[in-house]
């Protein structure tokens, strides 16, 4: 088994023509670390095992029959070999020099988990309410800026694996079906101390899917994130503390989807995804409280 100091791990399910854009991308870095690259195919019909015969060696497959994200990023986690995890998915490309600048930024700061900076491309058939919607529009972020609670992402992290050791398993299998196991994993290394800060230098891209042609979508997303912000709040506080402080937040976001509603008379390209997407997050701190799960994965 060949040592490399850097994984690269891609989890992908049923995107065979996206995928080959983020290995290629991958594969083309300019940079001198040894690094390894793998694939973890999640769908049953094994769609991603063609495109990586292409690649090898260069690229590992393997396969991950049971369906679940949890499930993927843990197997991820059990074949990666280097002394860092940089996690990509299948629907992204990297800069050319992504993996110089992650690199750089962990060594200048001494990060246990670096979030480099995801750029949106959203097609040109996509209707306007969707590509000039502020949803797409993430705050920027100073490199060497520290990372909050619910701001971990594995779309464009570097992390050590040390830290995968913290729990086991990583990725809790709850989330397999809904989503937010990434969160969950940064908020239990916030919780533990980590060190995870932003790159602004470590660029990719993601490339947005048919998928989020549907205004379901957004609300779907929006709705599992205020459920699994329910789940942290109440895991890491006490049982009334938890509550009262789940409440105050559910309200407050109300209030400021009903303004979003406003705006969004005046400005539906621009407001109307984002007002949607925070009145799911609101609906789904509700729906925590009354245990109804919104599934889509």
């Amino acid at each position: 088994m060949i040592s490399k100091n850097i994984t690269i791990a891609i989890c992908t399910y049923n995107r065979p023509l996206l995928l080959k854009k983020c290995i290629e991308s991958v594969l083309i870095q300019n940079t001198d670390c040894e690094y390894e690259v793998i694939v973890i195919d999640n769908d049953a019909r094994k769609t991603a095992q063609e495109v990586v015969e292409k690649y090898k060696p260069k690229v590992q497959y393997y396969f991950q029959p049971l369906k679940g994200l949890s499930y993927a990023r843990n197997m991820a986690v059990s074949n990666a070999n280097g002394e860092f995890l940089l996690f990509i998915d299948d629907d992204e490309y990297a800069d050319r020099d992504w993996l110089n600048n992650m690199i750089n930024c962990q060594k200048k700061y001494s990060a246990d988990v670096v979030l480099g900076k995801v750029i949106y491309e959203i097609p040109d058939h996509f209707p306007s309410y969707i590509k000039n919607s502020l949803f797409f529009f993430r705050k920027n972020r100073i490199t060497g800026e520290n990372a909050g609670v619910n701001e971990g992402y594995t779309g464009n992290t570097l992390v050590h694996k040390k830290l995968f050791n913290l729990r086991t398993p990583a990725f809790l299998e709850e989330f397999n079906n809904t989503g937010g196991e990434d969160s969950d994993f940064f908020n239990f290394l916030l919780s533990k101390k980590a060190k995870i800060i932003f790159s602004s230098e470590a660029v990719i891209y993601e490339t947005q899917d048919v998928k989020r042609l549907k205004i379901s979508w957004f609300y779907k997303r929006g709705y599992r994130s205020g459920y699994n912000y329910s789940s942290h709040l109440l895991r890491t506080n006490h049982f009334f503390i938890g509550y009262i402080k789940l409440l105050f937040s559910a309200f407050g976001g109300l209030v400021l989807s009903f303004l979003l509603l406003f705006r969004t008379v005046f400005s539906p390209d621009k407001y109307f995804i984002k007002m949607l997407a925070k009145l799911g997050n609101q609906l789904g701190k509700i729906g925590y409280m009354c245990h109804f799960q919104i599934k889509d994965y």
